[in-house]
């Protein structure tokens, strides 16, 4: 029987709930996800916390904020200039996701006359996330998934890496 160690490729099912029960992400009405395990491509603590399993198994996890996305920031809150904005007056509000140019994400929180607030914290930061996980599949990964440190999806096994079919 194979267990969940690094370089598997790891299917699962999840759902992830915050600490009232209300779903933040779900997948177990669609396919597993794929991952390569070992190699940081879920959450540290989700990770550390599925080691060893077998297919089949399933396990909740309570991942602290320190453990998931961090705890909250309050110095990533930044006002800027409306007038600063390059976003089209009509499409700010808040919850709009804006894009610095060095790729940094900021969620507007407040929209007023003269300026905006925005906040740099991933959406989850501070939240504690309670997660049922559900082993589906483990395999080995194969050289060309070690090589790009992801699992190559069914298509590109079939056409070669690169393909666009």
């Amino acid at each position: 029987m194979m267990h969940v160690t690094k370089n598997k490729i790891v299917s699962i099912h999840y759902r992830i709930t915050d600490p009232d029960g209300k779903i933040i992400d779900d997948n177990t009405p669609f396919d597993p996800m794929e991952y390569l395990h070992g190699h940081h491509h879920i959450l540290a603590g989700l990770e550390n916390a599925l080691e060893g399993l077998a297919v089949g198994q399933e396990m909740a996890v309570i991942l602290a904020p320190e453990d998931a996305y961090g705890a909250y920031d309050s110095e990533k809150l930044m006002e800027m200039d409306r007038s600063d904005c390059p976003v089209e007056e009509d499409q700010l509000q808040p919850g709009t996701v804006l894009e610095s140019s060095d790729g940094m994400e900021f969620v507007v929180k407040c929209v007023n006359e003269s300026t905006i607030t925005l906040d740099g914290n991933h959406p989850l930061a501070g939240i504690t996330l309670h997660c049922n996980i559900q082993i589906v599949s483990i395999r080995d990964a194969s050289p060309e998934e070690l090589y790009q440190k992801q699992p190559l999806s069914t298509q590109n096994k079939t056409c070669g890496p690169g393909c666009c079919c």
